[in-house]
């Protein structure tokens, strides 16, 4: 009788796709900007979520370029230009590429230390 190889009830986590960050992000910068919008001194206010205003925005400053690289990221996967940075795809293209190797534009993201956006788009990196 041949031993059967054991089945793991565990799904493998998925690989983190360009889609999946972004909507963490935008989440999450959705949250500190509404955060950013309370009184900066209201000291319970700010104790209740562990966080004071000056975290948040420094938070949020490293967010919003991590944004801006996904966005354009997405934008050129699918055949478009993103805002009024770039005048066509191929330029878009190239200032994405100078950045997909960068390693430490991705890590405000809480990525393991080194994530590259090449490792994104080559499903490297899981959840």
């Amino acid at each position: 009788m041949s031993e059967q190889p054991a089945v793991s009830i565990v799904a493998p986590s998925p690989a983190l796709d360009v889609r999946t960050l972004l909507a963490r992000v935008n989440h999450r910068l959705a949250l500190l900007r509404s955060w950013l919008g309370h009184d900066h001194r209201d000291e319970p206010w700010w104790w209740a979520r562990d966080r004071d205003a000056k975290s948040c925005q420094r938070e949020r400053l490293g967010l919003r370029p991590v944004a801006h690289l996904l966005h354009v990221e997405r934008a050129t996967r699918r055949g478009r230009i993103h805002g009024t940075q770039f005048a066509n795809l191929d330029e878009q293209r190239a200032w994405l590429d100078e950045r997909a190797s960068t390693r430490h534009a991705l890590d405000p993201l809480g990525l393991p230390a080194g994530t590259t956006l090449q490792m994104i788009r080559d499903g490297v990196i899981t959840s």
